[in-house]
C-alpha cells in the first residue's frame, strides 16, 4: 500500500488545496468586511475653544466652535476611538488612531465623534475623541 510521503505530488496537492481554501476564506471575510454600511458621524467640540481645520479618520469637517456639532459625513471604516488633526488658537492637536486590536467597527448608525481636553489626571493626552450612538 503506498503512503503519502511517497507521492510527493499528492502531498503539494493536499497542501495547494488547503492553502487555497484558507486564502477564499480570508478573501469572503475581508469583503464582507469592505460592504458593510458606513457609519454617519458628526463631531461634538466640547472642548472649550474653536478647533480649526478639524480632521478625523482623514475626513475633513473644517472649523468648529466651541460647543457646537458638525454635520454628519459617512466613514467607511469607524471604530470608538479615532485619529484627530486639528488646531486651536495657541496650538495643533495631532491624536494618533488607535491600535483597533479587538475592536469592533460601528457599523450602520449615526454617531457622534466627542473632542474633549483632558486633564493631567485623566491622561498625558490633551484631548481625547470617543465615539457615542446617536438616537435615531
Amino acid at each position: 500500500m503506498d503512503s503519502i510521503p511517497d507521492r510527493p505530488w499528492l502531498r503539494f496537492s493536499i497542501l495547494a488545496a488547503g492553502l487555497g481554501l484558507t486564502l477564499s476564506v480570508v478573501y469572503i471575510l475581508c469583503m464582507m468586511e469592505a460592504f458593510k454600511p458606513p457609519s454617519n458621524i458628526r463631531l461634538h467640540n466640547d472642548t472649550g475653544v474653536t478647533l480649526l481645520g478639524v480632521r478625523v479618520n482623514g475626513i475633513d469637517y473644517g472649523d468648529l466652535a466651541a460647543g457646537a456639532f458638525s454635520g454628519y459625513l459617512p466613514h467607511a471604516r469607524a471604530y470608538r476611538y479615532a485619529g484627530l488633526e486639528a488646531a486651536t488658537p495657541d496650538e495643533k492637536i495631532h491624536s494618533a488612531e488607535y491600535c483597533f486590536y479587538g475592536e469592533k467597527i460601528l457599523g450602520a448608525g449615526k454617531f457622534t465623534y466627542k473632542i474633549r481636553k483632558m486633564t493631567y489626571a485623566e491622561s498625558q493626552a490633551d484631548f481625547e475623541i470617543r465615539a457615542v450612538r446617536d438616537d435615531e
